[in-house]
C-alpha cells in the first residue's frame, strides 16, 4: 500500500531504524528510501553514458567500526562513525498514473463504499480497502494517505470464523479509525494531485460507457490519456445486448 501512497515507488522495509548505546550513543542508523523522480533521470542519463563493466567479483565495503579517538572530551572520548549512512534511491514499482488510479478508486470505497465509516475522521485524503476472508475467518482495513499506511487484522489464532456479521469495515475499520484519528492529528489535509497522463469523464454507472448530457445519474471517473470508454448510445430504452453491472460501488 505504500506503492500507492507515495505515487508508485518501491521502498524497501525498515525493520531496524536506529540502535543506541545504553548512554544514547548511535552505532547504527538506517535511512529510508529516498523518493526523488530527479535523481532517477539523472541516474538513468549517467548509466546511458558510461560504458558497461563486467563485473568478475562482488564489490565489498566494510562497515565502519567504533573507535576511540581524542575530542572535546579528553583522551579515550568515545566516537561512533556513521554506518549505513548511505541513502538508497527507491525504484519506481508503478506509473504514478497507475498508482493515482487506484487511489481513486480507493478514496470511492472511504467515500461511498465499505470503508465510509472512515469519513467520521474527517479528512478528504483518505483511502483504502476493506477485506473479509472465507466464512468471516479474517476481517482487513489497510488505509492510507500521503503521511501515513496503516493496516489493521481481525481475526482468531486458531483460525476460528468471527461470526456471520463480522466483516472487514465492521470489526477491523473500528480499530483503524481509532487509531488514525490520533496518528494523523495535526497532520495536514492534503488531496492528492491527479498527475499528467489522465483525464476525467463522466460515464453511466450501468453501462460503463461515456455519459450523454442528459444523464442525470452520470458519474465521473478518471482513466488514462486516449483510454477513454466509447460513447453511450444515443437512442433510448434499454439495450437487450448490454451486459448486466453491479452497483459500482459493492464490489469493494
Amino acid at each position: 500500500y505504500a506503492v500507492f501512497a507515495n505515487g508508485g515507488y518501491l521502498v524497501t522495509p525498515q525493520f531496524i531504524r536506529r540502535i543506541s548505546t545504553s548512554d544514547g550513543v548511535t552505532v547504527y542508523e538506517t535511512l529510508p528510501s529516498l523518493i526523488c523522480d530527479d535523481c532517477l533521470a539523472e541516474s538513468a542519463s549517467l548509466d546511458a553514458e558510461e560504458a558497461p563493466v563486467e563485473k568478475t567479483e562482488p564489490e565489498l565495503r566494510p562497515l565502519d567500526i567504533t573507535t576511540e579517538e581524542q575530542g572535546p572530551g579528553g583522551a579515550g572520548d568515545r566516537r561512533i562513525r556513521s554506518l549505513g549512512t548511505e541513502q538508497a534511491l527507491a525504484s519506481e514499482a508503478i506509473s504514478p498514473q497507475n498508482a493515482y488510479l487506484v487511489r481513486s478508486m480507493m478514496m470511492d470505497v472511504v467515500r461511498r463504499g465499505t470503508g465510509v465509516r472512515a469519513m467520521q475522521l474527517g479528512r478528504n485524503d483518505l483511502a483504502g480497502k476493506t477485506g473479509t476472508t472465507n466464512e468471516q475467518r479474517d476481517a482487513w482495513f489497510s488505509g492510507y494517505n500521503d503521511h501515513l499506511v496503516t493496516s489493521v487484522w481481525v481475526g482468531f489464532d486458531n483460525h476460528e470464523p468471527l461470526g456471520s456479521r463480522e466483516l472487514g469495515g465492521r470489526a477491523a475499520l473500528p480499530v483503524w479509525i481509532e487509531f488514525m484519528s490520533v496518528a494523523l492529528e495535526g497532520l495536514e489535509d492534503r488531496p492528492p494531485i491527479m498527475p499528467d497522463g489522465l483525464a476525467q469523464a463522466k460515464i453511466d454507472p450501468e453501462t460503463g460507457m461515456l455519459a450523454r448530457l442528459d444523464n442525470e445519474d452520470a458519474i465521473m471517473e478518471i482513466f488514462e490519456a486516449g483510454n477513454l470508454p466509447p460513447m453511450q448510445e444515443q437512442e433510448q430504452g434499454v439495450n437487450p445486448d448490454a451486459p448486466l453491472e453491479e452497483d459500482p460501488y459493492e464490489i469493494y
